[in-house]
């Protein structure tokens, strides 16, 4: 209970019943809301009240937070019931307040993101269009709508499909990687690199090697390595060694090199390594110097196709990262991503019965036409089971998509932020919107 004398989480649905009649009758009245604004007040309790905030000064809500609702209604919420306030359109409002009441109908969700189209909220009709396919894959409108074409089957946007090919964005333009790898070093370097190629391949083969005193002195050699120039070669040689041993060595010797380029193979290591101890070696060896370029590459891998890089990437931002991740994890938080799954369809067994029907199970067709005619002369008058041959299996594949919750990445932004709404990612952006306008409440 509360001074007012009733429940917080009552006041709260009906200020959400208040909010929907309203909604309704400013459009009734033909009152437009792309000009109008609307907070919302996220309650520790977990509820919502939207309306109009009245400014506060020199920090005055200590004693509470006043909202002006829809319906011209004045209510002040007490300090201690209040998480945070976010500032927000009113068109916005209004699309989620349709999204929570619409049927769960592919007709319901199209006229929704057309709505969302018309009021210029392309994020909210993205949404809309995302769960459309979700419902129907094969939906043309929401595909194309989501800037998607199909090709050999399936539904790509430009940038899936050219790196299907092998393409890769840079400045405007799809190129190779061995273009791109052209472009971002020059001559000087590049001969520069070509150069500890052969020394690192003699001194990996000392240390591998069977001649102990070879060992030590290969060994030496590449653990004095301190030349940026020498990456490129310690990478390629070593970075997909079968030896764990080996692939911890190299990630000493990067961390030994402080240069920005050892930040892309660290980042790799800790990430597509198959050895847990050799991607927490890789993510340790990312220092001051080397974290916002890390942080970067760590950001881009939250929209990998693999879940498991995905989920690897928010442990590691969960290490190292910023709070400048807090967005890019809260859209990873649940992410989609499709499996091939193989199976095997069986040859089908046959059987006459008593009345003369031939049945078989399956969809391949029936027998062969010997033993179908004795069957049907009645020459097998005690019926017959055909039992196919060994090997009369066929393994199929399919596509299948999963949407997925990526606990790390949850954990990454518990850490970061120091809040914890779960899943919710409607929440989460709530509570970044106000972080980010300098409404996030503080009751302490």
């Amino acid at each position: 209970m509360n001074p007012l004398g009733y429940d917080v989480s009552q006041r709260v649905s009906w200020f959400q019943r208040l909010i929907a009649t309203s909604l309704a009758t400013l459009s009734l009245l033909g009152v437009s809301t792309s000009v109008m604004h609307a907070d919302v007040i996220r309650l520790k309790n977990g509820g919502q009240i939207r309306g109009e905030v009245e400014s506060q000064d020199n920090g005055g809500r200590a004693d509470g937070v006043t909202i002006n609702t829809l319906t011209g209604a004045r209510v002040t919420i007490p300090g201690d019931d209040v998480d945070f306030i976010s500032p927000r359109s009113l068109r916005i409002e209004e699309y989620e307040t349709q999204a929570r009441t619409i049927p769960d109908t592919v007709d319901a969700h199209w006229k929704l993101a057309e709505w969302a189209r018309e009021q210029h909220l392309k994020q909210q009709r993205d949404e809309q269009l995302d769960h459309i396919i979700r419902l129907d894959p094969n939906h043309e409108e929401a595909q194309r709508g989501l800037g998607r074409s199909l090709h050999n089957g399936r539904w790509m946007t430009r940038d899936e499909l050219m790196t299907s090919r092998g393409y890769i964005r840079h400045r405007g333009k799809y190129i190779t990687q061995q273009e791109l790898d052209l472009i971002e070093r020059t001559d000087a370097q590049r001969q520069a690199e070509q150069v500890w190629h052969g020394k690192v391949r003699l001194w990996f083969g000392w240390a591998t090697g069977r001649d102990a005193d070879r060992q030590a002195d290969g060994r030496q050699k590449l653990s004095q390595i301190t030349d940026p120039d020498a990456i490129a070669a310690l990478v390629k040689v070593m970075a997909d060694s079968q030896d764990r041993d080996v692939r911890l060595f190299l990630v000493k010797l990067l961390t030994n090199i402080p240069d920005s380029r050892s930040v892309g193979p660290l980042v790799q290591q800790s990430l597509l390594d198959v050895d847990g101890q050799v991607r927490e070696a890789a993510i340790k060896a990312i220092d001051e110097p080397r974290r916002p370029p890390a942080i970067n590459l760590y950001i881009a891998a939250l929209e990998n196709k693999a879940r498991i890089v995905v989920r690897r990437a928010g442990y590691a931002l969960g290490q190292i990262g910023d709070r400048s991740a807090i967005p890019a994890l809260i859209a990873a938080l649940v992410t989609q991503h499709q499996y091939q799954v193989t199976y095997q369809e069986a040859t089908p067994t046959y059987a006459l019965s008593s009345d003369g029907n031939i049945g078989f199970a399956g969809t391949t067709s029936g027998l062969t036409p010997e033993v179908e005619g004795l069957m049907r002369t009645g020459q097998l008058p005690y019926g017959a089971v055909v039992i196919p041959p060994p090997g009369g299996t066929v393994t199929k594949s399919t596509t299948v998509t999963r949407t997925e919750r990526n606990v790390e990445v949850l954990e990454a932004l518990k850490t970061l932020s120091g809040e914890n709404f779960g899943f919710d990612e409607r929440t989460w952006q709530l509570w970044w919107a106000a972080h980010e306008n300098g409404t996030g409440w503080n009751s302490k």
